[in-house]
């Protein structure tokens, strides 16, 4: 069980239990802010016991933990005494995480266009580990799907060449491995999605417009699209027979919205949480040169969305991290719904959104649940590097970190997917045209 020293102290004083000793002992301990385990002296031993309490381990705290003097004890405690520390002591505590260079499977298919070789998703479906790469905003070509089994690490192969500038997300959709085409080749009067159906890849052409279709989702006997909408249509589309589609229309103050003014009318995420359907909203309005970014639910008795909350007021929408994730990453665990944008927050209704705070400010780049915790793919700058840390939380208390893995590496991780032993990281770099060593992913030991 838990204990903070300071209120065992005083308990102790009104009891009249404690040993002059013990007092001494006791009384230097809450003076030194810092000292976990009031040994007297600040040093990595606290940091140690610090990050394992706040990971829900069964250790005892008898020291001073609050050292900014909140009255509480969480990472940006943490944090603090991570700065303090600092130096070639700080990297003692977190000794690299070994780890096995699997290589850059999109090297072959772009042997220039490095931006393309970046890991924008990773999943792990019938003991194969799958990449998806690509570059969209420049129509860099057809994607290809890429895996390798995991009894054969590194040998990679190319299961298809789709129709599509981007491979940009993997989803597990009852036993089905499914893929939104991002941005299909050409101009197609309809957009795609990809499935993967008795070890082949079938394209699906059913949805409208032809242009952007950034997320799938099932809910309820439809598949459910968040796509870039015509002008004057609506960005959230579905099917229910995989031949012919449908368009739902949003809803503001019991009016539809009007979207006549823009070519720019997307929807880029969709979530299920708490038997709810979600559709975030973006648009650019061409005359007043304001953006509209919202969030909408599924009304089912009318069989629209309706307007939730306004994106660019709340903390989830309104805050970025200089990190400019290409997308926003979702997970949900324990009845929350877990986002990232650089910086993590989780929500119950999609209108109040929470704050998680990374040690040293890191960005959170990907999250996973596995297992019955949340895992956290997030990193630093350091010294011209980056510093890569995996963290889990569990869903009874997300704001307790537990470090998983650690290692530094010149470039920034993209995406990962985890399984009971490893976890397997994309390193990348997607500002400007990337860098050449993009699309390289580890094979890191949990």
């Amino acid at each position: 069980m838990k204990r903070i020293g300071t209120v065992l102290l005083v308990v102790a004083l009104l009891v009249g239990v404690l040993s002059a000793d013990m007092l001494s002992y006791a009384r230097a301990a809450s003076q030194t802010a810092g000292d976990v385990n009031g040994d007297g002296t600040v040093n990595n031993r606290d940091l140690g016991l610090l990050q394992q309490w706040l990971g829900d381990w069964d250790v005892t705290i008898v020291g001073d933990a609050d050292l900014n003097g909140d009255g509480r004890i969480n990472n940006q405690d943490l944090g603090l005494l991570q700065q303090r520390l600092g130096g070639e002591e700080q990297e003692s505590m977190y000794a690299a995480t070994k780890y096995v260079n699997l290589g850059a499977p999109a090297a072959k298919h772009y042997p220039s266009d490095y931006l393309a070789r970046c890991a924008w998703d990773m999943i792990l479906f019938e003991d194969r580990l799958y990449v998806g790469c690509g570059n969209y905003s420049q129509n860099s070509g057809d994607a290809p799907v890429l895996s390798c089994p995991l009894d054969d690490l590194g040998n990679w192969t190319v299961e298809a060449i789709l129709p599509d500038e981007q491979v940009g997300r993997f989803y597990d959709y009852n036993g089905v491995l499914t893929i939104p085409g991002f941005d299909p080749v050409g101009a197609p009067a309809r957009g795609n999605y990809y499935e993967l159906v008795d070890g082949v890849w079938q394209t699906r052409t059913v949805l409208p417009y032809g242009l952007h279709n950034f997320d799938v989702v099932w809910f309820e006997g439809r598949l459910y699209a968040a796509v870039g909408a015509n002008r004057g249509e609506s960005p959230i589309a579905y099917t229910e027979d995989g031949v012919t589609y449908d368009t739902l229309p949003l809803y503001k103050d019991g009016q539809p919205i009007a979207t006549d003014n823009s070519n720019v009318i997307r929807s880029m995420n969709l979530y299920v949480l708490g038997g709810n359907l979600y559709a975030d909203f973006w648009y650019e309005d061409e005359d007043s040169y304001r953006s509209t970014f919202e969030m909408y639910r599924y009304n089912e008795r009318e069989d629209r969305f309706e307007f939730t909350a306004d994106l660019k007021t709340a903390t989830h929408g309104g805050l970025y991290s200089s990190a400019g994730l290409p997308l926003w990453e979702k997970e949900s665990l324990g009845g929350r719904m877990f986002l990232t944008t650089g910086y993590l927050y989780y929500t119950t209704d999609f209108v109040k959104y929470t704050p998680l705070e990374m040690p040293y400010g890191a960005v959170v780049y990907d999250m996973m649940a596995y297992g019955g915790r949340l895992y956290l793919l997030t990193a630093y700058e350091k010294s011209g590097a980056y510093q890569v840390t995996v963290y889990s939380v569990n869903a009874a208390n997300p704001t307790a970190l537990r470090t998983e893995a650690t290692y530094t590496h010149s470039l920034m991780p993209t995406a990962f997917a985890v399984n009971a032993d490893h976890f397997f990281i994309g390193m990348g770099n997607w500002y400007g045209v990337g860098s050449v060593g993009n699309g390289t992913i580890l094979q890191v030991k949990r």
